[in-house]
């Protein structure tokens, strides 16, 4: 075999490379779509490095039941025989996908070209053994996340370039992942899990409580407080206190396209009533948060402090509107447990089980 591309479709999230590799690889499976909906509907920040992600994290990638997830320490894959790249070709020829830390400043096309070492996570879904070439995806070609391609030599030398200290894949463990699909796992749309995890989300409340028996809690802002962490981060920027960083505005954005997806899905499956009206209302909230994130990359272009101000009035409005539209989402939830694990009461703002 000469080349060979492993399925990649254009995921939902573009965020973060953990999600955005995460679901080009589920994006492909309709069966996935269930386990895809029951996630990606909290968020969460760290008030002290201003980082936004969803919740569950970067971990979400190891966990998913639809991968199979084979793990190589560095000592492991140093010790190996075969040269690197043919360990990769190897590794695609049996449907696996390469996840690891790399210093990008090694690949040609890369926009850390040439620059100081700049480890990051790279995703290799193909290869080509004519061109001697290695399909990748990554956001530091085009400062989108993208997929392109990069010579085995370029690759090869990424990876050597990262020792173990610069290697912070999975909270510092280091490594390389090897992720294929896994086409036997069973998992079923759980309304009640929804309803909890909105619930979480609109009242701010610590989902990381939940997976304790796995993690220490964390002490991270959670829900809809997120909200006035990026405020907070925007009036930074208002002071020149801070740099311009889209990525807050840009999860938002992508948590808001979930959100919408996840009504379509239910919508579909008749788990909601008065669904058409929440999918309208949600759909404005969508093309808000899309003109905010964009409204604050034209500001970092021209340094119009006018635009931050407008958008930090804006997440208010948006805030407002969420609320009401998550509300009446938990109100018109059909589930389909009987009888019911979790019913919302709107009124007392609780879940009872």
């Amino acid at each position: 075999m000469t080349k060979k591309v492993l399925p990649m479709k254009y995921p939902p999230i573009t965020s973060w490379t953990w999600h955005a590799n995460l679901l080009s690889i589920l994006s492909n499976y309709e069966e996935t779509l269930p386990w895809i909906y029951n996630n990606y509907i909290q968020l969460w920040s760290d008030t002290h490095g201003l980082f936004f992600d969803f919740w569950p994290k970067s971990n979400i990638i190891f966990d998913c039941p639809w991968l199979y997830n084979q793990t190589l320490k560095r000592e492991t894959i140093a010790g190996m025989s075969t040269n690197l790249s043919q360990f990769f070709v190897d590794a695609i020829d049996l449907d696996n996908y390469i996840y690891g830390i790399f210093d990008e400043s090694c690949i040609a096309g890369s926009l850390v070209h040439q620059k100081k070492i700049s480890p990051h996570e790279l995703f290799i879904f193909g290869y080509n053994l004519e061109e001697q070439m290695f399909d990748v995806a990554d956001f530091t070609f085009t400062g989108k996340y993208s997929y392109t391609k990069a010579s085995f030599e370029q690759v090869e030398q990424a990876y050597l370039n990262i020792d173990a200290p610069k290697d912070y894949l999975e909270e510092g463990r280091g490594g390389l992942h090897l992720l294929s699909f896994f086409n036997k796992a069973s998992y079923h749309f759980d309304t009640s899990l929804v309803a909890e995890t909105l619930n979480d989300y609109l009242l701010s409340k610590n989902t990381s409580e939940r997976f304790r028996m796995m993690d220490n809690p964390r002490d991270f802002v959670f829900g809809m407080k997120v909200y006035e962490d990026i405020k907070h981060y925007l009036d930074l920027l208002l002071q020149n206190k801070d740099k311009y960083d889209i990525k807050p505005l840009h999860v938002l954005w992508d948590h808001k396209v979930m959100m919408l997806k996840r009504i379509q899905y239910m919508k579909s499956r008749k788990l909601m009533n008065n669904a058409d009206i929440i999918y309208n209302n949600y759909k404005q909230i969508v093309q808000n948060m899309l003109m905010f994130r964009n409204m604050l990359l034209k500001a970092q272009l021209t340094r119009n402090s006018e635009l931050i101000k407008k958008i930090i009035i804006g997440l208010d409005d948006i805030v407002s509107k969420e609320r009401c539209v998550v509300e009446m989402m938990l109100d018109n939830l059909i589930f389909t447990t009987i009888p019911p694990r979790v019913h919302y009461t709107r009124r007392t703002g609780t879940i009872r089980v």
